[in-house]
């Protein structure tokens, strides 16, 4: 909030926030170095706009606030002493804390815990003294017995009973979130940081110490789990789930396939409670009782008890959050008068947050909610400049006037959902790695229809608490709107391109787009003429005016003598004709240089996107990653060829869509040309079916080995069937077969068309990959008697790079056959602590006796090879 002024010093809160972001990432990630660096850039900025303002209490204030951020933030960031010890194992705790939250999940149920205190047992079973550890994620399995479970006044209890407000004494095995274990995959630990959750507990025995169950939390809590039955109880199944989402911000009861829905067409943010429901539901309050006469003290007053009851209600949203503080700066701005600025109370917010948890900078809530705001707070102002400009008012007729509205109503409304996708651009990239194309136009549709679907859903959910028939009828409405939502994106989801998966953007990108499109907002806010100014001295201008004034002169004609009053009228109209004639050329010129400028604006938004949307170039590179118990090997060539070597696990539920998709969506892959399936183990094949029955990612073909033809397996017969249902070719391949381009090829070295044994693992197709000098071989679960017989048959020759065959297990990788390939590395993929303790030490010192550089995925997470052809580097991912 400030009075109008026109010095940077109007937004304070601005350049406050800025310096909030920088320490903040500074403390979390960057270092102190570029802390250093930083403040010194800061200051000789505060002296610069001290010496042009002549505000010497300017510095005082700045390296005040910068001394307090720091103070704050260093608090906040610091991690409990027992942290290091966690990172590295489990450790059995018991720890003491109110219940915030409490969710029902499929086979356990969620508590989060704040206000804890956590003592750590010693080996000796001793235990430490008491540590405070902020929020505190408890995992209780659904099953009680008499030896575990919830305690109440001495009885087993369900988990349905601890409520919000319950303080309790929980026993079990304290750890940290785990990291991602492979590009694009889901970091918890980071996630969970960014929402106040540094550690998570598995419950063996928790006792409730005391209820309180006349909080404003407890009844809030109860209200919301009504309204969410009414929901469940007159609506469908689908629905209720949305309702529950749109309205109390529950996301447990959301179908999987709507929710995918939403997102893969950009309308995501209708699912989270934010600034529009906030607006709908809580400002709606405050416009009504100010338009019936009430004070605004009393109008605040009711709306900020409201609107902090809904926030509180729907699980404390960042979103909402922000929404919350940005919704009271604007009401108490107008109880004192002064005038509401969007850009100082956004700031407000951000060092609001920051301050409470500084590593809320890396939550894609927080960036999408903060940076959609920034969209409209900075860049539609100046799109608006560029494409809506100021007209004078028309005289023509009101039929024309209303169609000039109604043009510019739907170019502002275009506009408003551009600025907003071109200043979250980066962020959606960065952590979904792809673009709803057609996002900015759905959002056109579904924006406007949101009031009415809030009214009739909450209109519904309070009616159906006391006649359930009157829900149903209130919810009609919202029902058909919801119905048309689907429509709306499934027919986008058909039309070409709807999707857009760039990869995940380098930092230089997004930076450069950053900067461009700052280019492009500082553009538009100088004035017409000043182009014409810059571009143009004021010599060249001068002599403009004095060939105007002397063609004028010689227009005349006239030379007789005249008296002196008639000389004088003729200078006095030969001054105004040339005047005239002067700021006619001037503002044709400035004319001329606006729309220049326009096109040079245009030029910049352009080239901003390009760059961020930039294609990677292809390189050769080979990515083992990280899949559990099981085999999951990527493969780029040089033309862009995409191979996947096997894809399953025995371990990782829903591989594909949790470790596969994202993965090859962050290195801007959308479609799989070969899928090279070494045999039918589910180790092998079960993220490959994912993929194929999935349609985020297309499969070209898939090559399988023809010896399993001649196998009795259930899992080959069920993989040939979903590729027949699924439209896509399936190649059986044999020994000499290849596949490949002019640089990277593919070869079979086993098994024959008749080969035949009673172990599966045996007819593991083994490939050799080459390119250049560069060899890897890929061996899948093949053993020893695979081994001996490619020694027999004389295929083999020296490779750059062995996967090492059966994840390491003791069964494969014998002295004789590594003797033969001589391994620069091997590289072995198996889970962490699998039950099959692969790999195998017996292989692990057979490799290191060889002087074998060797990788597993267990400790490494994902293992990267890149080559040129010559030389190779080894990467891993943790």
């Amino acid at each position: 909030m400030h009075k109008t002024g026109g010095d940077f010093i109007k937004r304070p809160m601005v350049f406050a926030a800025l310096v909030t972001v920088y320490i903040a990432l500074c403390m979390t990630a960057a270092g102190k170095i570029y802390l250093l660096c930083g403040l010194l850039v800061m200051t000789a900025a505060v002296l610069v706009i001290v010496k042009r303002t002549g505000r010497k209490w300017t510095v005082c204030l700045s390296f005040l606030f910068s001394l307090i951020s720091y103070g704050i933030i260093s608090v906040r960031s610091k991690p409990a002493s027992f942290d290091s010890v966690i990172q590295q194992k489990a450790q059995k705790s018991t720890v003491t804390g109110t219940v915030c939250a409490v969710e029902q999940k499929d086979g356990y149920d969620c508590i989060i815990l704040k206000n804890t205190t956590v003592s750590i047992q010693n080996s000796d079973k001793t235990e430490n003294p008491e540590e405070r550890a902020g929020k505190l994620l408890v995992s209780i399995v659904n099953t009680y017995s008499d030896k575990g479970g919830v305690q109440g006044d001495g009885k087993t209890v369900s988990t349905v009973e601890i409520a919000p407000g319950d303080m309790l004494l929980v026993s079990g095995t304290l750890k940290c979130f785990e990291t991602s274990r492979n590009e694009g995959g889901f970091d918890s630990r980071m996630y969970y940081k960014s929402i106040g959750i540094h550690y998570k507990m598995t419950a063996e025995d928790v006792t409730v110490l005391t209820r309180k169950r006349q909080t404003a939390g407890y009844l809030l809590s109860e209200f919301r789990l009504k309204i969410k039955e009414v929901y469940e109880q007159i609506g469908t199944k689908e629905k209720a789930g949305l309702y529950s989402s749109i309205v109390l911000g529950d996301k447990s009861s959301l179908d999987g396939d709507i929710k995918k829905l939403y997102q893969r067409n950009g309308i995501a943010h209708l699912l989270a409670i934010s600034g529009l429901h906030i607006s709908l539901v809580g400002m709606a309050l405050y416009r009504l009782l100010r338009r019936a006469g009430t004070s605004y003290v009393f109008s605040f007053a009711a709306g900020t008890l409201f609107i902090t009851g809904y926030v509180l209600m729907t699980g404390n949203a960042l979103s909402g959050l922000r929404a919350l503080v940005m919704c009271l700066l604007m009401m108490y701005a107008q109880v004192l008068g002064r005038t509401y600025d969007m850009l100082s109370a956004l700031s407000t917010a951000a060092v609001m947050f920051i301050w409470n948890n500084p590593y809320v900078l890396y939550n894609s809530g927080f960036l999408l909610s903060f940076c959609a705001i920034m969209g409209i707070a900075v860049v539609l102002p100046a799109l608006k400049r560029v494409f809506l400009p100021d007209r004078p008012q028309s005289n023509h007729a009101e039929k024309r006037c209303f169609i000039d509205t109604l043009r510019d109503t739907v170019k502002a409304s275009f506009l408003t959902s551009f600025s907003v996708t071109a200043a979250t651009l980066p962020v959606i990239l960065n952590c979904y790695y792809e673009f709803p194309l057609y996002s900015v136009f759905l959002n056109l549709l579904v924006i406007p229809l949101m009031p009415l679907v809030m009214l009739c859903s909450v209109s519904a959910g309070v009616t159906g608490l006391f006649c359930k028939p009157a829900g149903v009828f209130l919810l009609g409405t919202a029902h058909f709107i919801l119905e048309f939502y689907e429509v709306l994106c499934g027919t986008a989801g058909k039309l070409p391109y709807a999707r857009i998966v760039a990869g995940k953007p380098k930092l230089w990108q997004c930076v450069v787009y950053l900067l461009v499109l700052t280019l492009f907002v500082a553009l538009s806010h100088f004035p017409s003429d000043f182009w014409q100014k810059l571009l143009f001295n004021a010599t060249h201008k001068k002599r403009e005016g004095a060939a105007h004034f002397n063609r004028m002169t010689k227009s005349t004609g006239n030379t007789e003598p005249k008296n002196t009053r008639t000389i004088e009228s003729e200078k006095s109209t030969k001054g105004e004709c040339a005047a005239e004639l002067k700021k006619s050329a001037e503002d044709t010129k400035t004319v001329k240089y606006s729309k220049i400028v326009k096109k040079c604006e245009l030029i910049f938004l352009a080239v901003a996107i390009m760059i961020i949307m930039l294609p990677k170039k292809p390189s050769f590179e080979i990515d083992m990653l990280d899949v559990g118990q099981g085999d999951g090997i990527y493969m780029m060539t040089p033309e862009g060829e995409t191979y996947l070597f096997d894809g399953g696990s025995s371990d990782e539920k829903n591989l594909a869509q949790n470790t596969l998709v994202p993965f090859l969506k962050s290195k801007g892959v959308a479609r799989i040309d070969y899928a090279l399936v070494s045999h039918t183990d589910t180790d092998h094949i079960s993220g490959i079916m994912e993929l194929m029955q999935g349609d985020e990612i297309t499969v070209g073909a898939v090559l399988l080995p023809e010896a399993l033809k001649n196998c009795d397996d259930a899992n080959y017969i069920k993989f040939i069937k979903i590729a027949q249902d699924c439209n896509i070719p399936v190649w059986h391949v044999k020994t000499g077969d290849f596949v490949g381009n002019s640089q990277v090829t593919v070869q079979c070295l086993h098994p024959e068309i008749s080969y035949h044994t009673d172990s599966v693992n045996d007819i593991s197709a083994v490939y050799r990959i080459d390119y250049g000098e560069f060899s890897m071989l890929m061996t899948g679960d093949a053993g020893i008697n695979v081994e001996n017989e490619l020694l027999e048959n004389g295929v083999l020759s020296p490779v750059t790079i062995l996967k090492t065959g059966h994840h390491g297990s003791k069964s494969a990788s014998s002295e004789a056959f590594l003797e033969k390939i001589r391994p620069q590395a091997a590289l072995i993929s198996c889970g962490v602590n699998n039950r099959y303790h692969h790999p195998s030490e017996e292989v692990i010192q057979r490799l290191k006796k060889m002087d074998i550089q060797t990788k597993v995925t267990a400790q490494c997470g994902q293992i990267t090879v890149k080559s040129d052809g010559k030389t190779y580097r080894l990467m891993q991912w943790q």
